[in-house]
């Protein structure tokens, strides 16, 4: 089966949210008129099912078609083609007495949903609860949002609306019901405290609440869960508690509570569980922006899985990197990840940032983290050696035999990583760094690039909040291509926007406009793009900062290695290795073999380098530049 991103032909289809049609993976296309909208969204709601044209008119007009609806239909159909694509089009087929839209569970949200599902039943039916709640929680994340939002058909809506909303409630059940029997229940607690509130008659969710109370050791307030859920069931509906309630209820007197299998990922050697002491779990909490990174998601899942029917996970350690330019979101992607992948992990989640690269803080020294981290692994400071070498010795003896998980956050480079990695081990480690760690072995490596557009769009709309950032308006999308769709410029402009009242999209993209103050607009009172970027630069040699400097000089759109020394005035082979540092740095992309540029932002930064650091020499740097453009090319179509 494949994974949620993975999608057929290019081809993306989506349901649960506002109406989504791509016809590859990165493009999305705007289908545009309000009745070809509903039409697609009909055909969708059944999809590999044959509509009938009048049946579809029903559904177009709202219950009330006019006169020759049915020829209305077809031309809009042949409309529709025309409209979504290629790929899309190919899917609609004309078949007596209407259409079908043929799709497969790597193209339709809802049919990856259904399948996810009947695999996740499978997986509760065979008593693999890792497996079933992965399943479980990757249909949860197909939700963007309420399903079929933005479709105004009263007749669609109330037909599949409820259907789809229930399908959620059933899955999300589902989910937890195996993550029941995961162990550590009462980490459960708060999310179905919260589920009980906001549905306070669906009676599973209170069961499920009352077993995570009673595993946790709150028998008293598992048994004010029951009393509570049939106050209102008797209040509101006139009916006694069902028969799951009841069981779970005799169960929790009688003090049977605990899960019908063991965590199939539990460790029965855990070298950092010790009775009676706590499990870590110091994960910060996950950005409620975060958006794609889908494919990027699915690496690290494949690593995982990989790593876990390697040896069952035992005896190696996995080890991935995810690195990129400041502010392009590996944090987030981290933070998000670890928590999917955290019911793995049982013998807890570990968290430390190493400030690599945190204005007013040098990099933290392995000795020193390292004690940070014995402590949460419950150590007592008088057992914790002095040395680094000790440290690290301690370190992966406390780890061995476990399933843990280690985030390390903001790497300076690989000799502060490197006595932070376990042994022989069941442990996954996730580091982000701005640099390419490539002195690290045997590691898995993602380096993250700006979003595409519609997933930068979406972003900043979720981050500045409707109505104050509409999503289709041209302004959004200008403030999109000034913030170089850099996530970090993305949440910067949307708290800007958050923060001003009387501001309009409008007024902040005029704001952005001018080039000469994008870096000094995008701030969040904390901290400034300028700032953020300048971080990279100080960490760079003099030889790297000099020719950082001299490309805010370059006009054209990248440069190559012949360019580089002519703006040095050095050889080829030095001006390369110089490019390949930057590139190493993610300050510098070689978006072809030998041809290197700078993101736009990066690019207005070291113009502001080049201005105060090279002034007295401007006359000379810009009397080298015609050669230079010359020899790369620059201005040309092949520069693209």
């Amino acid at each position: 089966m494949g994974t949620d991103g993975e999608h057929g032909g290019g081809v993306r289809l989506g349901l649960l949210g506002p109406l989504l049609v791509a016809d590859d993976v990165h493009t999305e296309v705007d289908v545009g008129a309000e009745r070809l909208r509903i039409l697609l969204a009909a055909l969708l709601v059944r999809a590999n099912r044959t509509v009938s044209v009048d049946e579809l008119a029903e559904i177009v007009w709202d219950g009330r078609p006019p006169a020759g609806s049915a020829r209305t239909v077809r031309r809009y159909v042949q409309r529709l083609r025309h409209v979504v694509g290629r790929q899309v089009a190919a899917r609609i087929i004309t078949r007596d007495p209407g259409y079908v839209c043929r799709c497969t569970d790597t193209e339709l949200d809802l049919l990856r949903v259904e399948a996810l599902c009947r695999h996740g039943a499978n997986a509760m039916r065979d008593q693999e609860w890792l497996a079933a709640s992965q399943a479980f929680t990757q249909a949860l994340r197909l939700w963007r949002g309420a399903p079929l939002e933005d479709i105004r058909s009263q007749v669609l809506r109330d037909e599949s609306v409820p259907r789809l909303d229930q399908l959620r409630l059933q899955i999300l059940e589902d989910r937890i019901a195996a993550e029941l029997n995961l162990g550590d229940a009462g980490r459960l607690a708060p999310e179905l405290m919260r589920l009980t509130i906001e549905h306070p008659l669906r009676e599973r969710f209170h069961a499920q609440l009352m077993l995570s109370l009673a595993r946790a050791g709150r028998r008293a307030e598992a048994l004010e869960v029951y009393q509570r859920v049939r106050r209102a069931l008797v209040d509101e509906l006139g009916v006694e508690p069902g028969t799951e309630l009841r069981r779970v209820h005799a169960q929790v007197i009688a003090g049977d509570v605990e899960p019908t299998e063991p965590a199939p990922s539990a460790s029965p050697a855990s070298g950092c569980r010790r009775t009676g002491q706590p499990v870590p779990r110091q994960l910060p909490a996950s950005t409620w922006y975060f958006t794609g990174r889908e494919s990027d998601l699915n690496q690290l899942t494949t690593l995982v899985e990989g790593f876990e029917s390697a040896q069952n996970g035992a005896g190696l350690v996995a080890i991935s990197v995810i690195c990129g330019m400041a502010g392009v979101g590996k944090t987030a992607l981290a933070v998000h990840a670890a928590h999917l992948f955290a019911p793995r992990f049982s013998d807890g989640q570990l968290f430390v940032d190493l400030h690599g690269y945190t204005q007013g803080y040098a990099p933290r020294e392995s000795a020193d983290v390292l004690e940070v981290l014995l402590r949460a692994l419950n150590l007592p400071p008088h057992q914790i050696p002095a040395g680094l070498d000790e440290r690290a010795a301690v370190f992966r003896q406390r780890l061995a035999g476990t399933r843990t998980l280690i985030l390390l956050d903001n790497a300076a480079s690989e000799t502060q990583v490197r006595p932070l990695l376990p042994g022989i081990s069941g442990c996954l480690v996730i580091i982000t760094s701005r640099r390419q760690l490539k002195g690290l072995h045997d590691v898995h490596s993602v380096t993250l690039d700006v979003l595409p557009e519609a997933d930068a769009v979406t972003l900043l709309v979720a981050a500045a909040g409707h109505p104050r950032m509409p999503a289709g308006a041209p302004e959004t999308t200008e403030i999109v291509h000034l913030c170089g769709r850099l996530p970090l410029a993305l949440r910067m402009a949307a708290s800007l926007l958050a923060h001003r009242p009387l501001w309009t999209a409008g007024h902040l993209a005029g704001l952005l406009r001018s080039q000469r103050r994008q870096l000094i607009a995008i701030s969040d009172g904390e901290r400034d793009l300028a700032t953020v970027f300048d971080l990279s630069y100080r960490s760079l040699t003099e030889a790297q900062q000099g020719l950082f400097r001299r490309l805010g000089l370059v006009l054209g759109p990248d440069v190559d290695a012949s360019a580089a020394a002519a703006l040095l005035e050095a050889d080829p082979t030095t001006a390369s290795m110089l490019l390949e540092d930057l590139v190493d740095h993610n300050l510098l992309t070689e978006h072809a073999p030998g041809r290197y540029r700078l993101h736009d932002l990066i690019r207005e930064h070291t113009r502001t380098l080049a201005g105060s650091a090279l002034e007295a020499n401007r006359d000379a740097e810009f009397g080298r530049l015609p050669d230079c453009h010359h020899t790369a090319g620059w201005g040309t179509e092949d520069a693209e």
